[in-house]
């Protein structure tokens, strides 16, 4: 009998290891580097229900404002039967004739992208409904000292060949974090670097699936001015702790970008399925 439930322990132990790792793949294909030469930052991938085909880019909006007046490139995956990877660069344009082709939320750092043109290759972009509300954010159980993933370039850094960004485990430091009127952005406790910007933060959800709580938009730092006598520079002391967006505005941001579109209503997106001082680090 006690050799009976040492299996069935175990068998549960398997099974629920086996359904974790399932979250991390999904969001981690649908994340890419953006940039040029000289700026670059995370990006991510979200595809909404139909009746609208387009694909939505999501990343901070400095990231898009960095890369407005330079050629801009994504660089995208293609997987071959080998299991090697290809990486072909998609040029998106951020300003035509003047005006902004992007959406940039009205006071907090995050923009959103509208890719109506086909891409040269296909991607696995993120459902809209992995995309937290408050509802769902509450109900995950998340609070200060809650235990998350962000997916980011930090550098510019990939984590292997095919361009894949890299898992790094955080953890949610702001208190309170909802309502999120009130508390737009939260602070998450990990070791920040350029190139972290527009990077998703999420969890796993139930049966395996990923929830994307939110989205990396800075880092909180300490400025120390060193004068010399004929020299004077300046110290940057980072705190360890990056600057979140709510995933609720980049929904919003989602919808309004559909809107000025034409292509979707004035009906909001369904939310996700339930079964439940920082400076930049561009």
């Amino acid at each position: 009998m006690k050799q009976t439930w040492f299996l069935v322990l175990f068998g549960l132990i398997g099974s629920a290891i086996a359904c974790a790792s399932d979250f991390g793949p999904t969001v981690a294909e649908a994340t890419f580097h953006i940039g040029s030469a000289d700026e670059g930052g995370t990006c991510f991938f979200v595809r909404p229900p139909g009746p609208d085909t387009a694909l939505y880019l999501v990343t901070a909006a400095h990231v898009f404002e960095a890369l407005e007046s330079a050629p801009a490139t994504v660089r995208l995956r293609e997987r071959h039967a080998d299991g090697s990877y290809e990486q072909p660069d998609y040029s998106i344009v951020l300003r035509r004739e003047g005006e902004r082709l992007w959406v940039r939320h009205a006071s907090e750092d995050v923009g959103v992208l509208r890719v109506s043109d086909p891409l040269p290759v296909s991607i696995p972009a993120l459902p809209f409904s992995v995309l937290a509300d408050e509802a769902h954010f509450a109900a995950a159980g998340l609070n200060v000292c809650s235990p998350v993933f962000v997916l980011t370039y930090p550098a510019g850094f990939p984590a292997r060949k095919g361009g894949f960004a890299l898992v790094r485990p955080a953890t949610l430091a702001s208190y309170p974090l909802l309502p999120v009127r009130e508390y737009p952005t939260y602070a998450a406790s990990f070791t920040t670097f350029g190139g972290d910007s527009g990077g998703p933060v999420f969890v796993a959800e139930a049966e395996g699936r990923p929830l994307l709580i939110g989205v990396v938009v800075g880092a909180f730092r300490q400025d120390e001015s060193v004068k010399k006598e004929f020299e004077e520079s300046t110290m940057h002391h980072p705190f360890g702790v990056g600057l979140v967006v709510h995933a609720q505005l980049v929904r919003e941001l989602i919808e309004q970008a559909a809107r000025q579109a034409g292509s979707g209503s004035k009906k909001k997106l369904p939310s996700p399925e339930s079964t439940g001082e920082g400076g930049r680090t561009n």
